[in-house]
């Protein structure tokens, strides 16, 4: 066609300009990448652990990749043995491996598989926020996203009073992110029974995303509400070990439950991908029966670099947080430099080299006032002293009037 001219009709994306891309991890690097081309030394920060892995998981992934088997459509079926097996350890949740489990690439993919198994236009999904994000999500398939906004001052611990209002005769999901991403809560057992009644009393589908199950600090204690009485046949619980067990480049989770409520979640999967990586599912299988050494040391490093945080901001009031009890990130809260995120998100990237997000990425982070971005801490402890050294910085920039950097990614 020549240039200028507009598509045929029938060649014009459903998918358009006004579809927002997921504004996270896959946005925070396309900036980085462009502060990089014009000379920013940008330091890379990571949302889990960033120990490299151990022999045996990597030549589990090699030896996959090195043979012609292809797993199941499902997952690899000593894999999904060992998921069950760890969810009635772990969670106290009983799973059939061969019907109960779906082997996924990443977390996400599940997410998105059971929201498209599961919603239909004009359904409401409730969730906390902020949360990730997946409010984009639920209305790219067509759902309605209601975001309960949790407030800083109850360390974005849920008012269920405020969420059992938000449900409707519409709602068809309650989406549940424990440990939350971005806040760090995880959600007390009280907490848990009474969004448990709130889904039983409503007949909801629960999607609990526990991503970030291993990560949960000081006594804090992760439950899974799938293991709550009489909660295991309407919630579909979603796992990951690119998280968990640091499999960044395997990009792997599941979804487990009910064998009925697997069941579309399945076709789903099996329409978009067919099968999963083998050498992904094989490094996952070796890192979850394997040793855990690595992982424990990796433990100690994250919570490491969150008391390292925690003190440095402890020296000014500039910005305030909720110490995480949970995950990978500090939310912190700059509203009192009086300067908005995305200008602020630029500064701290164009003159310290320091990637975040901004809050009103999250769910229910445009509800939020005032200024926020969401830190990770996954990384070694002089790039964590340089990442607090550089919001700290920054702040101080915007308090005394030093200009704030305008320049754009």
């Amino acid at each position: 066609m020549p240039d200028g001219s507009p598509p045929a009709p029938n060649l014009i994306p459903a998918v358009t300009d006004a579809t927002p891309r997921v504004p996270s991890t896959i946005w925070a690097q396309d900036i980085a990448a462009v502060a990089k081309r014009h000379g920013v030394d940008v330091i890379s920060l990571a949302g889990g652990i960033t120990d490299p892995l151990p022999p045996h998981v990597v030549e589990a992934g090699a030896a996959a990749l090195a043979s012609d088997r292809r797993p199941h459509s499902r997952g690899d079926a000593r894999l999904r043995e060992a998921i069950s097996e760890k969810l009635s350890r772990d969670n106290g949740i009983s799973v059939d491996p061969e019907s109960g489990i779906i082997v996924t690439n990443g977390a996400m993919q599940a997410v998105a598989c059971t929201l498209q198994a599961y919603i239909e236009p004009g359904d409401q999904v409730v969730m906390l926020g902020p949360g990730f994000f997946v409010h984009h999500l639920i209305s790219f398939y067509g759902g309605e996203p209601r975001v309960v906004l949790c407030r800083e001052e109850d360390g974005y611990h849920v008012d269920v009073d405020r969420l059992r209002a938000a449900v409707t005769e519409r709602t068809k999901v309650l989406l549940l992110i424990n440990p939350g991403n971005p806040t760090g809560v995880v959600y007390t057992m009280e907490e848990l029974q009474q969004i448990a009644e709130l889904a039983e009393s409503h007949d909801l589908l629960v999607i609990s995303d526990e991503a970030y199950e291993r990560f949960v600090y000081e006594g804090n204690v992760h439950v899974s509400i799938a293991s709550l009485p009489g909660m295991a046949r309407r919630t579909l619980t979603i796992h990951s070990f690119t998280k968990c067990y640091g499999l960044r480049a395997g990009r792997i989770g599941f979804a487990a439950g009910d064998s009925q409520l697997i069941a579309p979640v399945a076709k789903a999967f099996e329409w978009a991908t067919l099968t999963g990586n083998p050498a992904s599912q094989a490094m996952a299988w070796a890192a979850l029966v394997g040793p855990q050494d690595w992982i424990e040391k990796g433990m100690r490093e994250l919570v490491d670099n969150r008391d390292l945080i925690r003190r440095r901001l402890e020296e000014s009031d500039l910005i305030s947080t909720v110490v995480p009890q949970g995950a990978t990130f500090y939310y912190l809260n700059f509203s009192r430099l009086g300067v908005g995120e995305d200008e602020f998100c630029n500064h701290l990237l164009a003159r310290y080299g320091v990637p975040t997000v901004p809050g009103a990425s999250f769910a229910g982070g445009e509800m939020q006032e005032g200024g926020y971005l969401r830190l990770p801490f996954g990384a070694g402890i002089d790039t964590i002293e340089r990442a607090i050294g550089g919001v700290q910085a920054a702040a101080e920039d915007a308090i005394s009037g030093d200009p704030i950097s305008t320049r754009g990614f």
